[in-house]
């Protein structure tokens, strides 16, 4: 019932629209109706309450609490404190649940807008989401006009427009113009901003205009909530109905709202400029192989549909695959929508610099490894004239950002170390040579080549063999299952190491493990034997003892006996003193390192028991904080619950009371004007039945008298035109008397005879033919009849 009920209303209106419409366009008379602009916003008005009056009904699409809405607009915050009103939920309502299918289609425009909006707005360090104000002002209607002539997606005024350079002529309104008006609005927006300091109150200031709001704000206190009910009533609605705006455009995938796409034609744009000349755009769609429709959508701006042969430095609006081929980056262009990605391309821009491109990651709030990824380039990327960039929908994951490449070129490396080849005279300070280790694995230099070798990580870098030594490359580590390549390495370049270990033993630096024998013990005979056992067996004892003295030496030096032995393991052993005294550092080594890993142990194990006793504290403590906060939440709401419901039931009962006082008042109004427009129309009936008999009853004798006077007129007029014919007749007759006296002096006549022609009757007569013809006004083609009588000159 409801149903056909609003089609039928909509069909009616529909038809009684169209119909004066075409009235108003075709009438060629007055008797048609005009339809002037108080009729087409009677006829807008109705239209859109019409709308109105038919919501969407779809029970399927979700609803959020009132915790959810606050916890969105706490998420949003920053520049601009949002905040949750019954007013703003309302709106919120409308938008998401009632009229979900108009809030759908404004979301397409969206994708044609919004980039455009974002990066006029960033120029003027202006939160980006007043890129949502527009919806508010227009609905993202270039060519939308109210009532009070303000026009275009930003709803300015004529003198505000000229205020902020938009130029107003009969052909061209560059408050319709995207670009210019989107700069114009950020201008005005940061003056209002910087004029209060409050976001908004600015906005309530581009509403009603800043000389209203500051009649109101006083001082530093510059708040809009507190001046709010000062403000005039549509003012008051509209930062309220922003903030809704402004959530239900940033969350609509929350409320599954999908945009309606737009061609990509009206999305993906560029611009050119014109040459100077009288142009039409039905000529440039032509040229440039578009539709007029869409020309005409990215260019609202130009409203006579033609650009003056006088106006210069005009811009054209087109899509971008048409600026491609004629700016000749079409394989750019192509090379970027070849791509195949489920992120959408949110917009196409053209950079000369890297400070334009930092505008652009400004604007669009995204990362250069972002930019990389979405365009396929490297991490060496570096800007060039008239790069093409495609900025995407949604940002990349730091797990997918492009890798920094590795400098594929290095073929081998060689590391510089020390190498300890004896003690000096005191045995006191090891003697050391310079070593070369050559690595001729590619992926093994290219890996070293970027690992650190300062002292934090010399332990790593004897793990592999290697002395440590400073480098100034990056840290970077190297896997543990290559240290037998490195030693591989070290064992080609042996003779080396071990020429100069020959050649320093001939110094004086260098000096020799004593072994406690003499030269004569050195002749053993085979009845010796066992004694020359016992002797080598003391004599490997004291080698390892002297081993052990220089290695300690060793460890003085350099601060660090663990460093040492170290330092130690990664030598060359070429004889077998080095191997007895390795062997045995070895030992000591294997035992401080466990000394030291149960201390590390030990010490991290008693780090986590207080850590963990430090957590468990504190999540006591926060979950007994958490506790007390609801507790004081759940109260005050209580409180503000009991306080709401007792304001609201106090209302409503004065409005009750109001509503039926109001009642009263009006049904009493209109029982007495009832009473007096019935009396004035028994007044008025009486007075007009009175009138209408006076003016009859005056009709009826001015009829008479007229009709006497026309009778009396007309017998006068007969009787004067009865004498004046009689007069003229008798002088006629007399006239006529004479001059047929004269004539029979003069002239006489013949009747023609049957078949007579005039060139007999002049011989009969004896007259010339054109004399003849001359006195009867007739030529030689006139044809006689027969009794026509023909006047001939006597002679």
């Amino acid at each position: 019932m409801n149903l056909n009920f609003y089609v039928l209303r909509a069909i009616s209106l529909i038809l009684v629209t169209s119909l004066l419409t075409n009235i108003a366009a075709n009438a060629t008379s007055p008797d048609y109706p005009v339809i002037d602009e108080e009729l087409g916003k009677i006829l807008v008005d109705g239209m859109g309450s019409l709308m109105n009056d038919y919501p969407d009904n779809n029970p399927d699409y979700p609803t959020f609490t009132d915790e959810h809405y606050r916890a969105r607009f706490l998420e949003m915050s920053g520049e601009i404190q949002y905040r949750l009103t019954p007013d703003i939920k309302n709106h919120i309502i409308h938008r998401t649940e009632r009229y979900r299918s108009a809030t759908e289609r404004t979301l397409g425009l969206t994708e044609m807008y919004f980039p455009i909006f974002e990066e006029y707005l960033s120029e003027k360090n202006i939160p980006h989401h007043l890129k949502y104000l527009p919806i508010v002002e227009s609905n993202l209607n270039a060519v939308a006009k109210s009532h009070a002539s303000a026009v275009g997606l930003w709803q300015f005024i004529p003198g505000t427009g000229k205020l902020y350079g938009l130029k107003v002529a009969s052909y061209l309104d560059e408050r319709s113009d995207t670009h210019k008006a989107s700069q114009a609005a950020a201008t005005m927006l940061s003056n209002l901003y910087k004029r209060y300091g409050d976001w908004p109150l600015a906005l309530a200031a581009y509403n009603c205009g800043p000389g209203r709001v500051d009649k109101y704000v006083k001082g530093n206190d510059k708040d809009f909530w507190d001046i709010r009910k000062y403000l005039p009533r549509e003012t008051q609605m509209y930062v309220p109905y922003f903030m809704a705006v402004a959530y239900s455009y940033e969350f609509h995938h929350l409320h599954e709202l999908t945009p309606k796409k737009l061609p990509s034609d009206l999305v993906l744009t560029d611009s050119i400029h014109l040459e100077p000349g009288y142009q039409t755009l039905s000529q440039l769609s032509k040229k440039y192989k578009i539709s007029l429709d869409t020309l005409k959508r990215l260019n609202p701006g130009y409203i006579k549909n033609y650009i003056p042969s006088g106006s210069k430095l005009n811009i054209l609006v087109l899509p971008a695959r048409i600026v491609a081929q004629v700016r000749n980056y079409a394989p750019a262009l192509k090379r970027i929508m070849a791509m195949k990605s489920e992120n959408p391309i949110k917009c196409i821009r053209r950079v000369n610099s890297e400070a334009d491109l930092s505008k652009l990651m400004k604007a669009h709030r995204f990362s250069r490894n972002d930019l990389l990824f979405w365009n396929g380039l490297s991490t060496n990327y570096r800007v060039k004239k008239g790069d093409i960039i495609a900025v995407r929908k949604y940002r990349v994951p730091k797990d997918a950002w492009p890798k920094k490449e590795v400098r594929k070129d290095i073929q081998s490396i060689s590391i510089a170390s020390l190498k300890v080849v004896g003690l000096d005279d005191k045995q006191e300070k090891a003697v050391t040579a310079p070593v070369y280790v050559s690595i001729k694995n590619k992926k093994l230099a290219q890996k070293l080549a970027t690992t650190s070798i300062s002292p934090s990580n010399r332990k790593e870098r004897s793990s592999f063999g290697i002395a440590p030594t400073k480098s100034n490359t990056q840290n970077a580590k190297v896997v543990p299952s290559q240290k037998n390549e490195v030693m591989a390495a070290i064992s080609q370049n042996r003779s080396r190491e071990r020429r100069l270990r020959n050649n320093t033993t001939l110094n004086k630096s260098t000096v020799n493990i004593q072994n406690n024998t003499t030269p004569s013990e050195k002749v053993v005979s085979s009845s010796d034997a066992a004694t020359l056992a016992l002797q080598e067996k003391a004599a490997k004892e004291a080698q390892k003892l002297s081993a052990s003295k220089q290695i300690n030496d060793l460890s003085r030096a350099i601060q660090s006996k663990e460093q040492a032995i170290v330092k130690a393991k990664s030598y060359s052993t070429t004889s077998a003193e080095e191997v007895a005294a390795l062997s045995y550092l070895n030992n000591k080594s294997e035992a401080l390192k466990e000394t030291r890993m149960a201390k590390k142990k030990a010490k991290v194990e008693a780090e986590m028991k207080a850590k963990a006793a430090a957590e468990r504290q504190a999540k006591l403590e926060a979950e007994m904080k958490a506790k007390a906060a609801a507790e004081r939440q759940a109260k005050l709401e209580a409180e503000m619950k009991a306080k709401a419901a007792a304001e609201r039931q106090a209302k409503l009962e004065a409005e009750m009371k109001a509503k039926a006082a109001a009642e009263r008042q009006a049904k009493l109004e209109a029982e007495m004007k009832a009473k007096a427009a019935a009396e004035r129309q028994v007044k008025l009936e009486a007075e007009m039945k009175a009138k209408v008999a006076a003016e009859r009853q005056a009709k009826l004798e001015a009829e008479m008298k007229a009709k006497a006077a026309a009778e009396r007129q007309a017998k006068l007029e007969a009787e004067m035109k009865a004498k004046a014919a009689a007069e003229r007749q008798a002088k006629l007759e007399a006239k006529l008397a004479a001059e047929n006296a004269q004539l029979g002096k003069t002239y006489q006549y013949h009747q023609v005879k049957n078949g007579e022609t005039i060139l007999q009757i002049a011989a009969k007569y004896n007259v010339s033919v054109s004399d003849l013809q001359t006195l009867n006004n007739i030529s030689t083609q006139t044809i006689l009849r027969k009794g026509m009588e023909l006047k001939i000159r006597k002679k």
